[in-house]
Formats: structure tokens, C-alpha cells, sequence
């Protein structure tokens, strides 16, 4: 190639490259915005058995347990915050970890909510830091809420 040539591919790339990035960037500025608006889901059946123990931890929403004769936990979560699962045959655990996100007046009204049904012989953990806790039917209970309302109904402890 020629100098002229080689000089107007040069030129060609210096001025392409940044472009491309100012692309990119643009792109994951975008990305970053959706992700404040993503909710998390949870919707799953697991085994536990009857003297096992489910414990939720939540950070903004509601939580709702009662209680049934079936040996299983059945979990629908739905949370703007990250949500963690685990289990195993004697221990279900459900951690929401508030995400850096901007909150705003009406996050008072959100639809963040944790919905339980667990075997009524198993013990139940519950706190919450602002979410409201409902819990029926359950024969062993700890429930914690430091700004929410905690309602517990026909429990034995």
C-alpha cells in the first residue's frame, strides 16, 4: 500500500475506534438503567421434613407464611432487591439483599412479596426490616420486623 493509502486507513481507525467505544458505553450506560427496574422471581416446591427449618430474611417486603400437612415448602417471591435461595431435606432459607438502587416516595407501594407455605411442624425463622410479617398456622415461630407490623395467628410458640 502506498503512504496516502496507509495514512487514510490510519486515520480511518483512529477516528473509528472511540466511536465504537462512545457505542459501547452508551450501551452499557442503558443496561445499567434496566437493571434498576428488574425484578426478581421466585417460584419453586422443595421437600423439607417435618422438624425442619425455613428461614426468611427480607429486607422490604411483606412476607405471608401458612402452614399445611404436606412435607414440602412452596415459595413465590417477587422482589426489586436480589434474592438468594438455598435447601436442602432439613433447611430452606430465603435471603432479599437490597440492591443499590435510587428508592422513591412511592416504593411505599410496592409490590415486593414473599409468599410461604410450609409444613406445619417445622419451624419457622422470620425477620424483616421494613416488610410487614403474617404468619398462620405454624407451630413454631420467631418472627422480627423492625419497622413492619408482625401478625401471628393459632401458633404454639
Amino acid at each position: 500500500m502506498y503512504a496516502p493509502g496507509r495514512f487514510a486507513v490510519l486515520t480511518l481507525l483512529v477516528t473509528a475506534l472511540p466511536l465504537q467505544a462512545q457505542h459501547r458505553k452508551s450501551r452499557v450506560n442503558s443496561s445499567d438503567r434496566d437493571r434498576d427496574n428488574v425484578e426478581m422471581r421466585i417460584d419453586t416446591t422443595v421437600t423439607l421434613g417435618s422438624s425442619g427449618t425455613v428461614d426468611l430474611q427480607g429486607f422490604s417486603s411483606n412476607v405471608t407464611v401458612i402452614a399445611s400437612d404436606r412435607g414440602e415448602v412452596k415459595i413465590h417471591a417477587v422482589s426489586g432487591s436480589r434474592l438468594r435461595f438455598d435447601s436442602s431435606p432439613s433447611h430452606v432459607s430465603l435471603v432479599e439483599t437490597p440492591e443499590d438502587r435510587s428508592y422513591s416516595d412511592d416504593d411505599d407501594n410496592n409490590d415486593d412479596r414473599i409468599e410461604v407455605t410450609m409444613p406445619k411442624s417445622a419451624r419457622l425463622l422470620v425477620r424483616t426490616l421494613s416488610g410487614d410479617i403474617t404468619v398462620h398456622d405454624v407451630g413454631d415461630v420467631e418472627a422480627h420486623s423492625v419497622s413492619g407490623s408482625v401478625d401471628v395467628t393459632n401458633v404454639a410458640s
